[in-house]
C-alpha cells in the first residue's frame, strides 16, 4: 500500500524501486565513468541554493536565506534547551546537516522516485553514527517545522546518553514537534490534538503490547496502526515529561534502562516503577487525554544565542552534486547506490566538508577498509568530532568488540585504541562508546593487573549517574579476576547476574566468570 509521502510518524526509512545498474559515460570526457545518481546531478545546477552554518547545524537549501536563517535559529534554540529540559548536555559532534528542498526545488526534480515504494516519509535521517544528516521530503514552507522538529529531537538522544526503546523515541521526537519558539525562549508541553486524535477513534494498544513494538513489528505495517502507535508514545511521553513532579522524569529513565537490557516488558515491573498495574496505567493515560491538563515549561535562552546570526557559506555547484549523490547513497538500497559509492571512493571527494557523510555511506554499504582510511585522514587533519575517534577504534578492535564470550581478547592493538579513545574523551568525557570501549581494552588487553582495574573504576566514578555502568562494572570484574582478585570477580559477577539494567550478553560473560571462579580455572 502507497502511503502518503507527508505519514506522520513513519519509519524514518527510505524504501525505492532498484534503479537500472547501467553506468553512463560522461558526454565530454568517454575515459571517466559515472553512476547514475552522479549523471542526475550534473544535469542541473542547483541555482538558488544557499548554505548557512551555526555552531551546530549545516544547512542546504533554496529557500529564501530569511527564512533558511529562522530554521537555524529555530534549531539552536531548540538543542540549547532540550539539554535544559532534560538535564543532560549533548556530546561534542559536527554539525547537523540538513537539507531542505523547496516544492520547486530541482532537488526533487532528479531524486529517485522509484515505481514499487511501499511507503515515502516527510524527514529522512539516514546517517546518525558520526555526524547527522536530516532530509525533508515534504513541503516544509507551507506544513511547518513540526517534523523537522520531531527527526531532530530524535537525533538528541543518543547525543545525550538518552537512548530508550522504540515507543520513547517516537515519542520524544512528537514531543519536539510541538516546541514553541519566541524570540528568547523555548515552551515544551502544548498538547497536540491531531496526535491524539487516532486513540479517540481507533482505541489503544494494550501496553504490554505497545512496549514491545519495534520498527518491523506487524503493530507497524499499516496507516492507522502507525498513527495509533504514533499517539499513545505522544500521550506517554507526554505525561512524563510534562509532569511538574521531577520524580516522573527519573521513573521513565528508569523503564527506558530496563527495556535496553531486556526488551520484554513485565506488569509486575511497570507497577513496582510506576505505582500502578497495566488496567491502573490505562484509567490514568484516557483522564489525561480527556482531562486536557498540560503543564508548558518555557527555557530562556542566553541573551548571545538569541542575538545570533548564521554564518553564510560559499557553496560551489560540485559541493550540492557530491552532497546530492551522498544523500542517495544513504537513503537508497540500490545498485546505483553501490556505484556511486565506488566511483567517489576511486575518484575521490572534492569536498572535505562531507567526508564524514562519506563515513557514513561506506558504513551504510559495509565498506570496511575504505571507511578507516577516510577515518585517518579527518584525524590526521584534525576534527573535533569525538565519534570519529571511537569509529575508528571499534575498527581496529573488529570482531573481539561483540563476541559476548569471557575468553575474548584484544591484543597489540590495544594501545592504539586506548589513544583513540583518551582522544575522544579529551572533547567529551561522557562520551558512552569512549568510555565502555575504554574499558574493555583494560579487561580484555593483553596486559592485565592492579593498574588495568584501577584504571576501569576510575572509568565507572566518572560516568556513573549519566549512563549506563553495566560493561564497565562487569569488565572490572574481568579485570579483578585477571588479576587474582576472586572475592571482588565473584561479587561483581553475582551483581551483574542480579541487575535488571544488564543484558543477555553481560549475563552471559557474568555467568562463565561466575563458572570459571567457581572451578578455580585461570585467565
Amino acid at each position: 500500500m502507497i502511503l502518503s509521502r507527508l505519514l506522520r510518524g513513519s519509519v524514518i526509512a527510505l524504501l525505492v524501486a532498484a534503479l537500472p545498474a547501467a553506468e553512463p559515460k560522461v558526454a565530454n570526457d568517454p575515459a571517466v565513468t559515472m553512476s547514475p545518481f552522479e549523471v542526475s546531478a550534473e544535469s542541473v545546477d542547483f541555482k538558488g541554493w544557499i548554505k548557512l552554518g551555526t555552531p551546530h547545524f549545516t544547512l542546504y537549501t533554496d529557500a529564501k536565506e530569511k527564512d533558511a536563517a529562522n530554521v537555524l535559529r529555530e534549531l539552536e534554540f531548540m538543542r540549547w534547551a532540550a539539554q535544559d529540559f532534560m538535564r543532560r548536555e549533548l556530546c561534542p559532534r559536527a554539525p547537523t546537516v540538513l537539507v531542505l528542498p523547496t516544492s520547486r526545488s530541482d532537488w526533487r526534480k532528479i531524486a529517485s522516485k522509484g515505481a514499487m515504494v511501499e511507503w515515502r516519509v516527510a524527514m529522512s535521517a539516514p546517517a546518525q553514527r558520526i555526524t547527522n544528516l536530516l532530509l525533508a521530503e515534504y513541503d516544509w514552507q507551507d506544513e511547518g517545522l513540526d517534523l523537522v522538529r520531531s527527526a531532530f529531537g530524535r537525533s538528541l538522544l543518543p547525543a545525550m546518553n538518552l537512548g530508550g526503546p522504540f515507543t520513547y523515541e517516537q515519542g520524544i521526537g512528537l514531543f519536539f514537534e510541538t516546541a514553541e519558539i519566541e524570540k528568547d525562549k523555548v515552551s515544551f508541553g502544548r498538547a497536540n490534538a491531531m496526535r491524539v486524535a487516532p486513540l479517540l477513534h481507533e482505541g489503544w494498544m494494550p501496553w504490554g503490547q505497545f512496549f514491545r513494538v519495534t520498527p518491523i513489528s506487524e503493530e507497524y505495517r499499516s496507516q492507522w496502526k502507525i498513527h495509533r502507535l504514533g499517539a499513545q508514545a505522544a500521550v506517554f511521553v507526554q505525561y512524563m515529561l510534562s509532569n511538574p513532579e521531577p520524580a516522573w522524569l527519573e521513573r521513565l529513565m528508569d523503564w527506558n534502562a530496563r527495556r535496553v537490557a531486556d526488551a520484554d516488558p513485565k506488569e509486575e515491573e511497570f507497577k513496582a516503577i510506576f505505582g500502578v498495574d497495566w488496567k491502573g496505567w490505562q484509567k490514568i493515560m484516557e483522564d489525561y487525554v480527556r482531562g486536557g491538563r498540560y503543564q508548558i515549561m518555557s527555557i530562556r535562552v542566553p541573551p548571545a544565542l538569541a542575538a545570533m546570526q548564521p554564518a553564510k557559506l560559499e557553496l560551489p555547484v560540485r559541493e550540492m552534486r557530491e552532497l546530492f549523490v551522498i544523500a542517495q547513497v544513504l537513503n537508497q538500497h540500490v545498485p546505483a547506490s553501490q556505484a556511486a559509492l565506488d566511483s567517489f571512493l576511486a575518484k575521490g571527494l572534492k569536498t572535505a566538508s562531507l567526508r564524514e557523510l562519506l563515513v557514513e555511506a561506506c558504513m551504510r554499504r559495509s565498506r570496511t577498509e575504505p571507511k578507516a582510511r577516510l577515518l585517518r585522514e579527518i584525524i590526521a587533519g584534525g576534527t573535533s568530532n569525538a565519534a570519529v575517534f571511537i569509529e575508528l577504534a571499534r575498527d581496529v578492535t573488529g570482531q573481539a568488540l561483540f563476541r559476548p564470550t569471557l575468553h575474548r581478547r584484544i591484543g597489540s592493538e590495544a594501545g592504539e585504541v586506548r589513544e583513540l579513545c583518551r582522544r575522544a574523551l579529551a572533547l567529551d568525557p561522557l562520551f558512552l562508546e569512549a568510555n565502555h570501549l575504554l574499558a574493555f581494552t583494560y579487561a580484555y588487553g593483553p596486559d592485565s593487573g592492579p593498574d588495568n582495574v584501577k584504571a576501569i573504576e576510575e572509568i565507572y566514578r566518572r560516568i556513573t549517574g549519566s549512563m549506563r555502568t553495566n560493561d564497565v562494572v562487569l569488565d572490572a570484574g574481568v579485570a579483578h579476576w585477571r588479576a587474582g582478585n576472586v572475592a571482588a570477580a565473584v561479587k561483581i559477577a553475582q551483581m551483574i547476574l542480579d541487575s535488571p539494567y544488564a543484558d543477555q550478553g553481560d549475563k552471559t560473560i557474568a555467568a562463565e566468570l561466575k563458572a570459571a571462579l567457581a572451578a578455580g580455572a585461570k585467565p
